[in-house]
């Protein structure tokens, strides 16, 4: 069973991405900011981390340089924010959604990374 690592400050995300992520077969942990985020992918070693950007104290984009420095497991980001998908990338990012996405897409999107046919 795959590990994904949720991140995001607003527990109804983190709960219904949950569920939908358990419905689809996935192991879920979950982590409402950057730094617990950054706890879990040491302790856990997800096989990816899907996370928000806009989160209070450490965001989204500085967590993923500080996970980028202990992990090269694939992160893809989200936001309702207006952001480039290739500025995301280029930071470290394996992948883009803008909110509101389609939770189905996202489930593609992490299953094409866990699997390796990114």
């Amino acid at each position: 069973m795959k590990r994904v690592l949720l991140v995001d400050d607003e527990p109804r995300i983190l709960k219904f991405l949950s569920l939908k992520l358990l419905a689809s077969g996935f192991s879920v942990t979950s982590a409402d900011s950057g730094q617990k985020a950054l706890d879990k992918v040491v302790s856990d070693c997800p096989d990816i981390v899907v996370m928000d950007i806009i989160m209070p104290g450490m965001d989204g984009v500085e967590t993923l340089r500080h996970i980028r420095k202990i992990s090269r497991c694939p992160v893809i980001l989200f936001s309702a924010r207006d952001h480039e998908s290739e500025e995301i990338k280029k930071l470290g990012a394996d992948d883009y959604l803008r909110k509101p996405f389609d939770p189905d897409d996202l489930i593609n999107r992490i299953k094409l990374f866990v699997n390796g046919n990114s």
